[in-house]
Formats: C-alpha cells, sequence, structure tokens
C-alpha cells in the first residue's frame, strides 16, 4: 500500500512480491477519486495493487472465477493469463473510496513476446471479470505505437519501473476502471500463457 496525493497525478506499479522489477503501471489521472457518496474527494489516498501471479500455483488456485469468456459466435472459451490484479483505494480513515475515468496501463512487451514489426499491432488484452457471471469480458487491447511517443514512452517507463536495459518496448492501453474489481492480462500468442482449468 502506498500514499498518494489526489490533486497529483500517479503511477502504480505492478512487480513481483519482492518489489524488485516492475512489469506494469497504471496512471491515475488527479482529481479522479470519489467518496462512497459520490462527493469529489481530496487529500491522501491510500492505494494498493493485488496481485495474482501465475508462476504461483498457490495465487493461481486462488484466483477469482472460472477462466472462460464468451466469443462473438457466442461459445464459451478458455482464457489464459499473464496475471491478474485488482485496486483498492482508501482515504486516510480507512474508508473506501472510488475512482472513475479512462486510466493508462502500460505492459512490459516482453511479457507478450514482442518483436521489432510490431509497432502499432495489438499484442494484448486486458480483461475484466463480471462478478455476476464469474467470466472475463474483454477490456481494452494493448498496442505498440511507433515513432516518438513509443520512444518517449519507453524512456518514461525505463526510469519509472527501474530498468537498466533498452531493449524491450512498452505497450499502452486505456480502460475505465472501478476499485476491487479483477483484471486480467493475456496475450494473443497462446503458447505463452498460462491456463486455468477446473
Amino acid at each position: 500500500r502506498v500514499e498518494i496525493m489526489s490533486s497529483q497525478d500517479n503511477v502504480l506499479l505492478m512487480g513481483d512480491k519482492d518489489k524488485q522489477k516492475a512489469f506494469a503501471d497504471i496512471v491515475m489521472p488527479a482529481n479522479s477519486f470519489y467518496t462512497s457518496d459520490g462527493e469529489s474527494y481530496t487529500g491522501t489516498v491510500k492505494a494498493s495493487l493485488n496481485i495474482i501471479d501465475p508462476h504461483n500455483q498457490n495465487d493461481v488456485e486462488d484466483a477469482p472465477g472460472d477462466f472462460t469468456f464468451v466469443d462473438e459466435e457466442g461459445n464459451v472459451q478458455p482464457l489464459q493469463t499473464l496475471g491478474m490484479f485488482s485496486l483498492n483505494l482508501v482515504d486516510g480513515n480507512n474508508n473506501p473510496l472510488q475512482t472513475d475515468g479512462d486510466m493508462e496501463i502500460a505492459l512490459d512487451g516482453r511479457m507478450a513476446g514482442d518483436e521489432t514489426d510490431n509497432l502499432g499491432k495489438p499484442l494484448a488484452r486486458l480483461w475484466k471479470l463480471n462478478p455476476n457471471t464469474g467470466r472475463w469480458e474483454e477490456a481494452t487491447t494493448f498496442v505498440k505505437e511507433d515513432g516518438n511517443s513509443f520512444r518517449n514512452r519507453r524512456r518514461k517507463r525505463q526510469a519509472i519501473w527501474g530498468l537498466n536495459d533498452t531493449s524491450y518496448s512498452v505497450m499502452v492501453g486505456n480502460v475505465p476502471m472501478t476499485v476491487n474489481e479483477w483484471f486480467n492480462f493475456d496475450i494473443m500468442k497462446t503458447e505463452m500463457c498460462y491456463s486455468k482449468i477446473r
């Protein structure tokens, strides 16, 4: 859990449990926090990310929902994961807070097996768990950007994530985010993901 100021743009890092290198982040815009009554909130925000790592078998067993989604034809299909997360926000007195609006999420391209010819192509997806059905619904796609925008993002993330090499790319997506709801990273190359089977 970290303390952030509601009046500033903030970046929440996702990494391993030892807080070494980050693999993704969420940019939270300033003045986007609300109380449970819908009133705008200003002040200190305590933010935390709950992360499920598919490398950890215990984490996978505790993963929310079944790993399924409904495709365009209405068929139930299995879903894969690179990892899942949920966002939790409270005020200084531990009262729950909400947030709204699109948030930028950046993902280390190496997690998706990125290649140099993939500029501008959707390489990864973010799914949101529907608590009523227990199935996942696509929330956004991640795209590797070209030109100056891509280079600026890579330099920015390199500094934020604490990485020393420049051999990676950054993929970016935007998604409306609600606290205490689960999101799942997935890539479009099936041979590189973990699956959960019940």
